[in-house]
């Protein structure tokens, strides 16, 4: 029995995300990080009554991955300083400690179970994009289809994320690990239920027109089918056109929901995202300005953790429209670099830059390639989420990329093993 109680642990906090707004909270990330706080306590005590602190402090200091996130939380709790508002900067450096408290427990039952966390992993992201495409077509075809109603982008679509991009991105960094599996399970009932999942996952993507998450899905078919023809492509022909069927089918099918008459819809909203007069485009680049303006007249500590959307309003009040204020710079980077400094956004850079490292070198000696190029993709998709979007700051997003760099870790140490 006890062999089961880590793979539980491991469930509960990666399907966090589908806790929703309980009790009237207005953002469901508040009952999430309850939630993942509460699980936490629970893994800390435990961790007390086995008296295996020391072993947490060991595993820091000979991770550099998570070396790197402990100097970016060090910088966080530091920037408080010169927050102006402190109360602001200690409720979201709590949430900043409750990841990477997660981070650090999970990285303890992995190390310590001697579990194959990539393969668990790669489990729950698939029955995580079966829930989370379901979330959303079930909207779909109750507002759309089974109602009349005529389509638009709307967040009744967003599933069980705060809104449609999330959505998007949450499955499109997903879809790297979902193609791994395609192609390495053999059991036809089982490829069958991929296929669906696949065919769900693209459906998602093509019909909420997030251009972010729709360049990261392009982005990832193109690495990994490039790749699978390469390394054989007899072998690996009758599944690429396989993967690439679902694309043909969820562009058809959301060109006849959308818009019957219009079956460009799709190209027009991707073409968009180089029009400078588009409203959301157009107000990125006047996020992005206001924290670069913000960094250069404090590059070392930064306003102080949380604090960013108090000066946001002082340099984007001449543009701000119906008392939208910019609480997010909508750039991971940009955003740690205004709160905490520059410092702190490389110490954060760096986590990712080892875990980018680590797979690339395994690339490089022909170990765990696919398993490799898989998880660089779930990277090269995180990356793109943070540089329009703020899933630092999401449980959905971070909590899974905390799971993948934990992967990374385990793919990492087993190619160092052989």
């Amino acid at each position: 029995m006890r062999k089961y109680i880590p793979k539980v642990i491991f469930t509960l906090y990666f399907f966090v995300f589908l806790i929703g707004n309980i009790y009237g909270s207005y953002d469901r990330i508040a009952p999430q990080f309850l939630i993942l706080s509460f699980l936490n306590i629970i893994i800390f005590s435990y961790i007390i009554y086995r008296r295996q602190v020391s072993k947490i402090l060991e595993f820091i200091i000979n991770s550099k991955i998570m070396l790197a996130y402990s100097i970016y939380i060090l910088i966080s709790c530091i920037s408080i300083l010169v927050a102006s508002n402190k109360i602001e900067a200690l409720i979201v450096f709590f949430q900043y400690i409750t990841f990477f408290s997660t981070f650090v427990f999970l990285f303890y039952i992995y190390k310590s179970e001697n579990i194959n966390f990539f393969k668990f992993f790669v489990s729950l992201t698939f029955f995580s994009v079966l829930i989370e495409s379901y979330g959303v077509l079930s909207s779909v075809y109750e507002y759309f289809i089974l109602n009349g109603n005529a389509f638009q982008r709307d967040n009744i679509l967003r599933g069980f994320s705060g809104n449609i991009n999330m959505v998007s991105f949450s499955l499109a960094i997903k879809l790297p690990i979902v193609i791994y599996l395609f192609f390495k399970i053999k059991n036809k009932l089982y490829q069958a239920l991929i296929f669906l999942s696949l065919v769900s996952l693209s459906l998602v993507i093509f019909i909420l027109l997030s251009r972010g998450a729709f360049i990261g899905y392009i982005l990832v078919l193109f690495m990994i089918l490039c790749y699978k023809m390469y390394e054989s492509p007899t072998v690996n022909f009758k599944k690429t056109i396989a993967v690439i069927l679902t694309v043909i089918i969820a562009f058809i099918s959301t060109n006849r929901l959308i818009d019957k008459s219009n079956s460009d819809v799709i190209l027009e909203r991707v073409v968009s995202i180089t029009d400078s007069k588009d409203a959301s485009i157009d107000s990125r680049l006047r996020y992005y300005n206001a924290a670069l303006s913000s960094i250069s007249l404090n590059p070392i500590i930064g306003v102080g953790i949380g604090n960013w959307k108090f000066i946001s309003i002082k340099l984007d009040y001449k543009d701000m429209r119906d008392y939208i204020i910019p609480l997010y710079a909508h750039n991971d980077l940009l955003h740690i670099a205004a709160e905490i400094g520059i410092i702190g956004a490389l110490a954060y850079l760096m986590i990712f830059i080892f875990a980018f490292r680590y797979l690339v070198i395994n690339i490089i000696d022909r170990k765990n390639i696919f398993e490799s190029i898989s998880l660089l993709g779930v990277l090269a998709v995180y990356f793109l989420d943070s540089m329009l979007n703020f899933p630092v700051s999401r449980p959905i997003s971070h909590v899974f990329i905390i799971f993948a760099l934990i992967a990374i870790t385990n793919i990492n140490e087993s190619t160092q093993d052989d």
